[in-house]
């Protein structure tokens, strides 16, 4: 048996000997979560005021530039510059700024082509604070991994998870995050325009002032919340709810480039909407002779021209006088 001596010169070489496991172990760990990036691209989201990205397929970047007053976005490409849809570069920063590294995918140049983050196969985004370049981002492939239950055996039928790889500009090393990140990034120059002719609250609108081509005109306004008259007559209550529903939210994907203004100059449908918290909108529709129906103008987004070859725009917009008098369907 141990004496008390001995045992003692025991207990004080396990503590010894733990002592210099803690030692060198812990700092190998620190080091290693050191090296772990969690989080890519951090950068404040409010601070960015510009992003620019290129496809390997493109010949020229996409940009897009914070507008002075911070409430917009313009598009710049090709020379073109367009007003942006705010809701797309809001998912842009949502989801490319600060993103969660779930895993490190790669640590070096041997995979980079595979995942389609090296500098020739990969979209390379560019993010800029005060107009200086902040961060730069190879957007690659993306994994789809299904969701497994809890048998190993089989592979539940819920919903699995989308992965996408990327790589910050300056490292070797290439990151799996969550997202289709691809989706916000295409060469469609349509995709990221503003689309908006008409957007207001109902409930705000008080008077629709139209001039038809025709020679018609009326003028609707607001009694009191919810009752309208035309022309100081009774409105048929169904035809201006109907209207007030279809014309909250008017937007379109049929862009038209390379308009001419100056050939908009024949007889047109015109309407005029006011209301509560925001400025008159005037709506223009030009019949033309083509396939395109009509060219639809909006004071709401000044610069863009709509075609209309269904004719969907028209008649969810220009109303008849007999409309609202219920004694037409449009």
């Amino acid at each position: 048996m141990l004496n008390k001596k001995s045992f003692r010169v025991l207990i004080s070489v396990f503590v010894v000997l733990l002592a210099l496991v803690f030692l060198i172990l812990v700092p190998r760990n620190k080091k290693s979560e050191r090296n772990f990036k969690r989080y890519l691209v951090e950068l404040n989201r409010d601070d960015i005021d510009k992003i620019s990205f290129r496809t390997p397929q493109m010949n020229f970047p996409t940009t897009f530039e914070k507008n002075s007053d911070n409430r917009g976005w313009t598009m710049l490409v090709n020379g073109n510059s367009y007003d942006a849809d705010t809701g797309i570069i809001k998912n842009i920063l949502k989801n490319c700024v600060q993103m969660r590294s779930v895993r490190v995918a790669g640590t070096d140049k041997d995979k980079w082509a595979d995942f389609k983050v090296a500098d020739t196969n990969a979209i390379f985004v560019e993010f800029f604070v005060d107009n200086k370049k902040a961060s730069g981002l190879y957007v690659g492939n993306f994994n789809y991994l299904p969701q497994q239950s809890q048998n190993a055996m089989r592979t539940s039928q819920g919903q699995g998870r989308m992965t996408t790889y990327v790589r910050e500009e300056g490292e070797k090393k290439t990151h799996s995050v969550d997202g289709y990140l691809l989706a916000y990034f295409t060469p469609d120059v349509k995709y990221y325009r503003q689309k908006t002719l008409f957007k207001a609250k109902s409930s705000n609108i008080t008077r629709v002032y139209a001039e038809l081509s025709d020679g018609t005109k009326y003028d609707i306004q607001r009694t009191a919340p919810g009752q309208f008259i035309i022309d100081g007559m009774p409105i048929d209550s169904s035809a201006i709810i109907k209207f007030l529903h279809s014309a909250d939210n008017v937007n379109s994907r049929d862009l038209l480039d390379d308009v001419s203004p100056a050939l908009l100059n024949g007889p047109y449908d015109m309407i005029r909407i006011e209301g509560e918290n925001m400025s008159p909108v005037v709506i223009k529709a030009y019949p033309t002779q083509d396939d395109t129906k009509y060219i639809i103008t909006s004071s709401m987004n000044p610069g863009a021209y709509f075609g209309d070859p269904i004719e969907r725009l028209h008649r969810m917009i220009f109303k008849s006088r007999d409309f609202y008098l219920g004694k037409a369907d449009n």
